[in-house]
């Protein structure tokens, strides 16, 4: 047996290299209002619209929100089109999080800075 909850929605940022620039560092895309409840992991999305690329060492992408920095993607390795989004999550929001203030949603690129790249990150939320 199920319970349809009817106040489900999804809300969307977009992260774009040439937009919100790809230099090292935390870059933010969003914010959640205070009293969101953030949904878990099976509803966040993250899709690819062009592959996130660097020059040099590969580098490495986070998604997050908050004071975590992996809540949502932790990938290493991205050079040449090696981000694969829909497959390299290994940050997990595993349980329903109530936000009790104003909450940043985060990209953070290290290693090697990002010459192109866009994406949408897609989370249910209350």
């Amino acid at each position: 047996m199920f319970k349809l909850i009817k106040n489900v929605r999804m809300v969307e940022f977009v992260y774009d290299v040439a937009k919100n620039g790809g230099a090292q560092g935390v870059i933010e895309i969003g914010k959640l209002p205070a009293g969101t409840i953030l949904l878990g992991s099976s509803t966040r999305i993250i899709e690819n619209v062009v592959t996130p690329t660097s020059v040099g060492d590969p580098s490495v992408l986070q998604i997050g929100y908050g004071d975590d920095a992996i809540a949502l993607v932790n990938s290493t390795g991205i050079d040449s089109g090696d981000f694969d989004a829909p497959y390299s999550h290994e940050g997990v929001v595993a349980t329903a999080v109530t936000l009790v203030a104003d909450t940043a949603v985060f990209v953070t690129v290290a290693v090697s800075d990002l010459t192109s790249g866009k994406f949408v990150v897609r989370l249910g939320i209350l």
